[in-house]
């Protein structure tokens, strides 16, 4: 958790860290949104039709964001679901996602207070 803002998981320091530049870390934080938006749900529903190939697909760029964007914690979760999609069942995967997912809903809600004053 960072201690310089009021998010548990979002952390603009570290994403500033990564990015360098404010303008650019908002574009960024901007596509990470819209993937936290359209992707989460969507896993979940390719895991619940079996599909571990294509919720993989749609984990795999989330890993990538999460690292920039997020804490320790949740980047260790993604990390460890996208993983498992990678050679484990759908009911494994559905479970260990259905973990995270709260946290990435967090996220998704953390991502758009920050952004909010900066539309």
């Amino acid at each position: 958790m960072s201690l310089n803002t009021p998010y548990h998981f979002l952390s603009i320091e570290r994403a500033m860290d990564f990015i360098g530049d404010h303008a650019e870390m908002l574009v960024m934080l901007r596509l990470f949104e819209q993937a936290l938006d359209s992707e989460v749900p969507s896993v979940r529903e390719r895991l619940l039709a079996d599909d571990v190939a294509g919720a993989q697909k749609l984990l795999h760029p989330l890993k990538g964001f999460v690292p920039v964007f997020c804490s320790d914690e949740v980047v260790d979760q993604v990390a460890t679901v996208e993983a498992l999609s990678k050679e484990s069942a759908p009911a494994t995967v559905l479970v260990a996602f259905d973990a995270v997912q709260p946290n990435l809903q967090l996220v998704l809600a953390e991502v758009r207070h920050y952004l909010r004053p900066h539309a």
